[in-house]
């Protein structure tokens, strides 16, 4: 960007690729969890319960990271404005890209994870640097062109294709499981509230624009309600319910405990 660009054009990038972390490192504290579970089931050759894990922590990961994203791509604008300046609104579309990109990368991260449990994630290193390599050379093409979004686009399309079509292929045959399967127990669970998710923040900045980050932080916590509303009763699997429940009934003990006046 510094190379091709008016050295101020970095900054907007650089704060839309912070921004586009977020989800990935609040979905990272779950996955954390991954590694030594999947290297014990290997060990013991529970192919069952590896794949079990599979499809689980993906939809998890995936539950945690979309209503994340959704509210960063819908509130782009008025986040942007609010944290650095009505003049980085516009930016709020390099913003969308990269979320979209870190959310393609993050799909990976669960059966990467199995691999490298398996000793079997030879070509996943090798993709991730070949992604790395693409994704430079691309960048140094479309930013001559279409500048900041070029160099967003020359993130995505690379991890587009690893992910597509070469790494998650080889993950899914080598841990056992169709595509079918995935379908039912990853991406119908975990997408379909998106689209109601998406519906209820435009409805929601339509009619109350966010000035400030309060309105901000409520509308972006209607947006995860919602979500959560579709997700915890039709797509998520008893884990996801159980690790709800149990939030809920620390919120209440702490509510008691902290904020019940005392008699």
């Amino acid at each position: 960007i510094g190379s091709f660009l008016p050295i101020r054009a970095v900054a907007p990038y650089s704060i839309a690729q912070r921004l586009s972390s977020l989800p990935q490192l609040i979905t990272e504290q779950f996955l954390s969890l991954i590694l030594p579970m999947a290297s014990e089931l290997h060990g013991t050759n529970d192919l069952v319960r590896l794949r079990k894990l599979y499809l689980t922590s993906t939809r998890v990961a995936l539950g945690i990271f979309l209503p994340i994203g959704c509210c960063l791509v819908l509130l782009g604008q008025p986040l942007l404005t609010l944290w650095v300046g009505a003049q980085y609104a516009p930016y709020s579309s390099v913003l969308a890209i990269l979320v979209l990109a870190s959310l393609i990368d993050m799909i990976l991260w669960p059966a990467g994870l199995i691999l490298q449990a398996m000793a079997r994630h030879r070509l996943s290193a090798l993709m991730a640097l070949a992604t790395g390599v693409a994704n430079l050379l691309l960048s140094i093409v479309l930013v001559q062109r279409y500048g900041l979004i070029g160099v967003a686009l020359g993130t995505l399309f690379p991890t587009v294709v690893a992910t597509f079509f070469v790494v998650l292929p080889y993950a899914m045959r080598v841990i056992g499981v169709d595509l079918k399967t995935v379908m039912a127990h990853i991406y119908y669970p975990a997408l379909l509230p998106v689209i109601p998710t998406i519906a209820a923040l435009y409805f929601l900045v339509e009619i109350y624009p966010p000035d400030s980050f309060w309105s901000l932080g409520l509308i972006s916590a209607a947006g995860m309600v919602v979500y959560g509303a579709i997700y915890l009763p039709f797509g998520a699997g008893e884990l996801e319910r159980e690790t709800f429940s149990d939030i809920i009934q620390r919120a209440k003990t702490f509510s008691k405990k902290h904020l019940m006046p005392r008699t």
